[in-house]
């Protein structure tokens, strides 16, 4: 694997984790995390939409702009983007599930009753909605990491689509889906757990 796989894979998988356990205890640096994977999420979904040609540094430069500045306006208006970040982490998990090309309107009404479902519980739930919510939004990214290095084992991914078969008599589940679908569970409830054992 060359140096820019590894760090794909070992950024999310840290940031991931330190989310799903420590989330509530780190909450600013928290939210500046997630504002900022909120904003390179945007921006690289909107190159993609856009379809401007530019060079590789002005894509990085724009994809940097916006995940510092998203972050930074997370950490500086801590109190005022509890609601807003939970909005975008709602938004950002439910736009992770729909293809970057994906359009129609139910995608869209999905997002933004998933951002309002997540903004309103972050704002008036607070502790326990923020323990969740950066449970869920760390196992979601520790899932991507880890779809990533099983997409890199042949035979764990050969492995992970033959149990699907076996289990769910079923070729529709990938192994991509099944590995990101069962970690994301199994991380945000221990994840979950975990910050309501802390005080």
């Amino acid at each position: 694997m060359d140096v820019m796989t590894v760090l794909t894979i070992v950024i999310p998988a840290v940031i991931g984790v330190l989310l799903c356990f420590k989330g509530f205890k780190l909450l600013r640096i928290s939210l500046a995390v997630v504002g900022a994977v909120v904003g390179y999420v945007l921006a690289s979904r909107i190159l993609l939409q856009i379809h401007i040609p530019m060079s590789l540094p002005v894509r990085y430069g724009v994809l940097a702009v916006f995940a510092i500045g998203l972050g930074a306006l997370s950490f500086g208006l801590y109190e005022k983007a509890v609601f807003f970040v939970g909005a975008a982490g709602g938004a950002f998990f439910a736009w992770s599930f729909y293809p970057a090309d994906a359009t129609g309107l139910n995608k869209w009404i999905v997002i933004v009753l998933s951002a309002l479902v997540a903004g309103l519980a972050v704002k008036f739930i607070n502790e326990w909605a923020l323990k969740a919510f950066t449970a869920l939004f760390g196992a979601r990214l520790i899932a991507y990491a880890l779809v990533l290095v099983a997409s890199k084992i042949e035979l764990l991914s050969t492995g992970v689509s033959a149990l699907m078969v076996l289990l769910f008599k079923t070729t529709a589940i990938s192994a991509a889906m099944a590995v990101s679908g069962l970690s994301i569970v199994i991380f945000a409830v221990v994840g979950f757990l975990h910050q309501l054992k802390e005080r």
